[in-house]
């Protein structure tokens, strides 16, 4: 019975343990298996991140070849073969301004003006016009309506050195051939641009202004075109102050530009109107009769004269000018004459 007994005891011992064996060895299996796939996983883990990352550095010299392949901007790209004053368009203003200024610098180098250029910018800047086309076109105004000498030594003409009394003459003799070319082609610019100044700061229609004159220089003409530069003033006793008792030009209708703002402070008072160059006018009535002329004046001051002549003129546009000129040109010969 015994013997029986431990026979059992050792078979159910064997059976136990050979369990736990097999359970531990499968556990130990189990385990490495896990361990292998876990290493397995990240040995592909790490392969992919490997290989992605060579992918990667592998594509940054791609990259890096492509942007260096690419050509750099051209900062002067389109404007190859344009002229440097269209690679920024001008407006109408800045052209202006531009001309009027290379317009002076030859003048001054012509005439040697520059105090009285200066004198004109001055006053230019005074009414808050410091720079751009106002600027200039107040300038050359302002240049037109002050004294401005001109050395006679420079001068073809030995009468006269006011920049504009020479300005005017010279315009008026521009058809003569036995003056100075040189000086006229410099006259002929500075006209140019006082007449594009006075068409940048804008005409208007004037009623009724008067132009005193010792001598007419349209004497027996119906109709005249004033070549230079006219002015009329709207006070009729500042006019009857020039005229000195002889000539009253009243002007039923101009269109100009009402300078005194810009002029030269002590002719200021003269009220000027100016209008463009080559102004057209008819003469409308005409009046020597000192009766008559006595109506037109009942109340003259004591420090005026009574005019001796009265002229009335009236402008208009699309006249026959040339054949005014033409009569005009064979009437001033021996005043154009250098």
């Amino acid at each position: 019975m015994m013997f029986r007994a431990y026979i059992v005891y050792v078979i159910v011992y064997l059976l136990i343990g050979g369990n736990q064996c097999m359970n531990s060895a499968n556990k130990q299996s189990a385990t490495k298996q896990q361990a292998t796939r876990q290493n397995s996983q990240g040995s592909l883990v790490r392969q992919n991140s490997q290989s992605n990352s060579q992918k990667q550095e592998q594509s940054k010299p791609v990259q890096q070849n492509a942007q260096a392949s690419l050509p750099k901007p051209d900062p002067n790209a389109g404007q190859q073969n344009i002229p440097a004053s269209s690679s920024k368009k001008e407006s109408k203003a800045d052209i202006f301004a531009r001309k009027a200024l290379d317009t002076m610098k030859e003048v001054d180098a012509r005439f040697q003006i520059g105090s009285c250029i200066t004198k004109a910018r001055e006053k230019a800047g005074s009414l808050g016009y410091i720079n751009g086309a106002s600027h200039f076109a107040i300038s050359w105004i302002s240049m037109y309506s002050r004294y401005c000498p001109i050395n006679l030594a420079l001068l073809e003409d030995k009468d006269v050195n006011n920049f504009p009394f020479c300005l005017n003459k010279e315009l008026r003799c521009m058809y003569h051939t036995g003056r100075n070319s040189q000086i006229q082609a410099v006259f002929q610019g500075a006209a140019n641009i006082i007449d594009m100044s006075i068409r940048f700061e804008g005409t208007k229609q004037y009623k009724m202004v008067y132009r005193g004159m010792t001598f007419n220089p349209y004497a027996g003409q119906t109709a005249f075109v004033e070549e230079g530069f006219f002015s009329a003033s709207i006070s009729k006793d500042i006019a009857l102050g020039f005229a000195k008792g002889k000539i009253l030009m009243i002007v039923e209708r101009m269109y100009g530009l009402y300078i005194a703002d810009y002029a030269e402070d002590r002719f200021s008072r003269q009220k000027e109107v100016l209008g463009l160059k080559n102004s057209y006018f008819e003469v409308t009535d005409r009046i020597t009769d000192s009766a008559e002329i006595d109506k037109l004046f009942p109340n003259l001051k004591h420090y005026l004269k009574k005019p001796t002549e009265v002229i009335y003129v009236y402008q208009k546009s699309n006249a026959n000018v040339d054949g005014v000129l033409n009569i005009q040109h064979q009437q001033s010969l021996q005043y154009c004459e250098p």
